[in-house]
């Protein structure tokens, strides 16, 4: 009970700072680009799900362990690109609950430790640049983010 609390707390309080955008594909695929296709709203709910099951089984260190297989099964860019998409909506959860529990993030979790990560995934996802990597990150965790709070 105590976890479903804070996990809607956290997912609230993320939905404020950030704001609510959908996905938009990287230049380099061609990925659909609006929330109402198929192939958005599947990624979207499967991320969701992914999410919350990792959690579930073994809060935040279990997501943690997640994303690491994650990116050691992904072969094509578009699960790259969910992997990048899932370790951002960690790294929001992480860095919010660090806010309001006493302990702080997770080492996975700290700005050094994630940027590291994605600019080593960013040629495998098929980012044309930085900026649009992190562009998709953001607006895929904000979905990804909102689905998550439509369930609870």
């Amino acid at each position: 009970m105590l976890n479903k609390v804070l996990l809607r707390l956290s997912i609230l309080a993320v939905l404020m700072m950030a704001g609510c955008q959908m996905p938009n594909a990287p230049q380099a695929t061609a990925a659909p680009t609006e929330a109402s296709d198929p192939a958005v709203r599947r990624m979207v709910s499967n991320l969701a799900t992914r999410f919350t099951r990792a959690r579930q089984a073994g809060g935040m260190v279990g997501v943690s362990a997640d994303i690491q297989s994650c990116y050691q099964q992904a072969t094509l860019p578009r699960q790259v690109r969910d992997c990048l998409v899932l370790d951002a909506v960690a790294r929001r959860i992480d860095m919010e609950a660090a806010r309001t529990i006493p302990g702080g993030e997770l080492p996975y979790f700290t700005e050094q430790a994630v940027t590291r990560r994605w600019a080593q995934h960013n040629r495998a996802g098929n980012f044309p640049d930085l900026p649009t990597q992190i562009s998709y990150m953001r607006n895929g965790s904000d979905a990804v983010i909102l689905e998550m709070a439509k369930r609870s």
